[in-house]
């Protein structure tokens, strides 16, 4: 398995249904469709998000929008201080002050809301869907949920409404699937309902050490370190319960795939097809879920980071600022 094409950026790319959109170098961006060509560029900016219609992009310390397919920026928001979140239908700008969110929509850049969280610490970690916003307060350990529509905040839950037990205190991260909101920290799981803030379940990793996760569909496959061995854990996400527990211990000493430097854990994890890709130092590594076989597909120069599948390619960036990029329709020839 060989990469069909390398890209000069370190940066993973932003797409949408029917477009990729590349860093090119520090001040340029290309415009490829799903089987790499390039369709436009522009110069001069840096890429921040990305929704069907708009790329979210910054000039300095100022956020612009650009318009797709009429290949034109909006420079109505380029007063804005802060720090910008494209999301579906608008721009969310989180103040570097204080807790205060604003959310202006995409097509007419009208203020919609405004609110101000009355949080001393600034906020974090947002994640949305159509119709709600997640996030976390910094330093207060707090979690909340606020309507899109309206901006009216719908629930705020800290650790001990959650009933945590992580040392370390963090909150978890956000992740929305499928109608609920995914949070994880160095030993829990838990899922809650992000319209309500009611906790689905919750799942304790007491002992494991987690080495790198990836959500297909309504399970996580997650890496986990007890001891000496290494399991990859299948979570089903809908009731948050341990489907199956894979020893790989053996098959890890015999290919030598071991976890990055003093990390811990292995590359970013990407799954396509039934079957998972990530990086072990220098090696690209393909493991079949349906067989539990573990295999080196590629040998690198460099150590393997972070990675995202787009359509039927992965992209794989390394610690040399590069990004390799994968067909995996014919994942199956020869390593």
């Amino acid at each position: 398995m060989k990469p069909i094409t390398s890209l000069e950026t370190g940066v993973l790319p932003h797409n949408n249904r029917s477009i990729i959109c590349i860093k090119q170098d520090s001040l340029k961006i290309g415009f490829f469709d799903y089987d790499l060509n390039l369709m436009h560029s522009i110069s001069e900016f840096k890429l921040r998000g990305m929704n069907e219609f708009h790329c979210l992009l910054w000039k300095g310390r100022a956020p612009y929008l650009y318009n797709i397919k009429d290949k034109c920026l909006i420079e109505s928001y380029s007063k804005l201080m802060g720090s910008t979140t494209l999301t579906d239908k608008g721009l969310i700008l989180n103040s570097r002050k204080e807790a205060l969110l604003q959310y202006y929509t995409n097509t007419d850049q009208k203020l919609e809301w405004e609110i101000s969280l009355d949080y001393e610490n600034r906020l974090y970690a947002l994640a949305w869907s159509d119709d709600v916003l997640v996030g976390n307060v910094n330093e207060a350990n707090k979690k909340f949920g606020i309507d899109l529509k309206s901006g009216k905040k719908l629930w705020e839950l800290d650790k001990e409404k959650l009933k945590l037990k992580s040392v370390s205190g963090y909150i978890g991260n956000n992740q929305l699937v499928k109608g609920t909101l995914l949070s994880t920290n160095e030993e829990e799981l838990f899922c809650l309902d992000y319209n309500s803030g009611e906790k689905l379940w919750h799942l304790h990793l007491e002992n494991k050490l987690r080495m790198g996760h990836v959500i297909a569909d309504k399970n996580m496959f997650l890496f986990v370190r007890e001891v000496n061995d290494v399991y990859l854990l299948k979570i089903d996400l809908s009731e948050g319960k341990i489907l199956s527990k894979e020893l790989l211990t053996e098959q890890i000493q015999r290919l030598q795939v071991y976890p990055q430097g003093n990390t811990g854990t292995f590359g970013q994890l990407s799954y396509y097809d039934n079957e998972l890709f990530f990086g072990a130092n220098n090696q690209l590594v393909r493991l079949n879920l349906s067989s539990s076989k573990m295999e080196i597909v590629f040998d690198h120069t460099a150590e393997f980071y972070f990675s995202k599948v787009i359509g039927s390619k992965l992209f794989y960036s390394d610690n040399n600022f590069t990004t390799l990029v994968f067909e995996l329709e014919s994942s199956d020839q020869e390593a």
